[in-house]
C-alpha cells in the first residue's frame, strides 16, 4: 500500500520515479512498526494515549530512517557543513511539530473510535477516561 501511495503521489509531481522505492521503504518501516508498537504500549495505557505515542514511535523512526538517508546523500555530495547545518537547523523543528500534530490527531481519531466502535481498538478496557 505504502509503495503504490508513493507511486501515485509521484505520478501527480510529489517527490518523484527515481525516490518512490527509497519513500516506500521509510515509510513502510513506520507502518510495519505501528501494530506492534501500539500493542505493546495498549497494555499499559488507554487505547488514545496508546495510539498516540505509537504514532510518535513510529514518525520518530520514519524520521531518523530519513536523516540517516539524507545524511548519506549529503555526504555523498560533497555538501559542506554549513548546509547541513541549515538544513537541520530547519528541518528538526518541522519535524518535532510534524510528530506533535499527528500523534494529537492520533489521540482524537481513537477517542472517536473508542467512543463508537471501542471493539475497533485493542487494549485495556474500562479504564477511566478511554470511553470504554
Amino acid at each position: 500500500v505504502v509503495f503504490i501511495a508513493n507511486a501515485v503521489l509521484a505520478l501527480v509531481g510529489h517527490g518523484g520515479f527515481t525516490v518512490v522505492g527509497l519513500n516506500a521503504l521509510v515509510l513502510g518501516a513506520g507502518g510495519a512498526l505501528a501494530g506492534p508498537a501500539y500493542a505493546l504500549l495498549a497494555r499499559r495505557l488507554a487505547p488514545p494515549a496508546a495510539m498516540a505515542a505509537a504514532t510518535a514511535v513510529t514518525q520518530t523512526v520514519s524520521g531518523a530512517l530519513w536523516l540517516a538517508v539524507m545524511l548519506g546523500a549529503l555526504r555523498a555530495s560533497g555538501t559542506g557543513a554549513g548546509r547541513l547545518q541549515l538544513a537541520a537547523g530547519v528541518a528538526f523543528p518541522l519535524w518535532l511539530a510534524g510528530i506533535l500534530v499527528e500523534s494529537a490527531v492520533a489521540y482524537g481519531i481513537a477517542r472517536f473510535i473508542v467512543r463508537v466502535r471501542p471493539d475497533l481498538l485493542p487494549g485495556r478496557r474500562g479504564v477511566p477516561g478511554d470511553g470504554a
